[in-house]
């Protein structure tokens, strides 16, 4: 014997599903504008790291000729200043992307900016999920969840038959 039991879990005159649905819909917006956002500071930062490092480079060889032509002894301090100025741009990428390049890494590799677009390009996506969900859920004026109940004699018979 099958009984059919409907949980009801807004009407018309409750609109509980209805102010869900709203906080849902202004929650979701907000968290798309974050991740677009995100998004655009990833790319930002994705391009400052390769001029960064190229401008590290370009500093570092300029010093480099100004103390060969001076004395060899300051050669070492360049150095520690170079390594610096390229833990500057690796630090500054991770603290935006969460991508940390290694040491001898002065370009991203296609994974990596690959990486740096798709996590909030899909944290967008999964917002305009819960956007949409939330406003089918605002304009939805009655929820209901049917649910079959089935004796436990009855669910045996029935695994048995297939």
């Amino acid at each position: 014997m099958r009984k059919e039991r409907v949980f009801v879990v807004s009407e018309r005159n409750l609109k509980l599903v209805r102010f869900i649905g709203s906080f849902m819909v202004f929650g979701a917006l907000i968290m798309i504008l974050y991740s677009a956002a995100l998004m655009f500071e990833s790319w930002n930062a994705v391009k400052h790291y390769s001029a960064c490092m190229d401008s590290a480079k370009a500093d570092y060889a300029s010093m480099k000729k100004l103390a060969s032509a001076e004395q060899a002894s300051g050669v070492s301090e360049l150095e520690v200043l170079a390594q610096l100025r390229y833990m500057e741009c690796r630090e500054s990428l991770y603290k935006t992307t969460g991508i940390y390049p290694s040491k001898v890494q002065t370009e991203l590799s296609i994974k990596q900016t690959f990486i740096a677009f798709v996590k909030p390009l899909a944290l967008m996506f999964f917002w305009a999920v819960v956007f949409f969900l939330g406003l089918i859920l605002y304009n939805c004026r009655r929820l209901s969840i049917s649910m079959e109940e089935i004796s436990h004699a009855e669910a045996k018979r029935e695994r048995h038959k297939a």
